[in-house]
């Protein structure tokens, strides 16, 4: 369970405590709200969207500067590794963000590399390794 909210819920000069859970294949959650005396007062269950299939959205704002932000979905828990290239295919920034759960996640990338220099304008693809997943996009800095 993870605590949403303790706060006077029902406006009886009382707080109240708000908890959520989620399905362990988190295609559903529960909302719960304990009174003072640890009693439900009431109970919400609101089916999650889980995407279909994995995918590498566009990045936005493109053209950017000074960052961007790229959005990618999972269809299952799964590993995920984002990399940025430059316009000839060196590699300039990789992001091993590890295993995460289904849904929508974003990565801002701050336009540095992985000394922590600032990267010159021009054309950039970035690439989304989930899995045996893989799918690569182009962004634009401008400067």
């Amino acid at each position: 369970y993870n605590i949403v909210a303790t706060a006077d819920l029902d406006h009886d000069g009382k707080n109240e405590l708000a908890v959520s859970k989620e399905s362990s294949d988190y295609t559903t959650a529960q909302m719960l709200v304990y009174g003072t005396n640890g009693i439900a007062l009431s109970t919400r269950q609101q089916t999650m969207s889980v995407p279909a299939s994995p995918e590498l959205k566009q990045n936005y704002p493109n053209p950017f500067n000074p960052s961007t932000t790229v959005d990618y979905q999972l269809s299952a828990r799964d590993i995920v590794a984002i990399t940025i290239y430059d316009n000839v295919g060196r590699e300039v920034r990789r992001f091993s963000l590890g295993q995460q759960e289904a849904g929508v996640h974003s990565l801002r990338w701050d336009g540095r590399n992985e000394r922590g220099t600032f990267v010159a304008s021009g054309t950039y693809f970035y690439q989304a390794r989930i899995g045996d997943f893989l799918q690569s996009k182009k962004m634009l800095l401008l400067k």
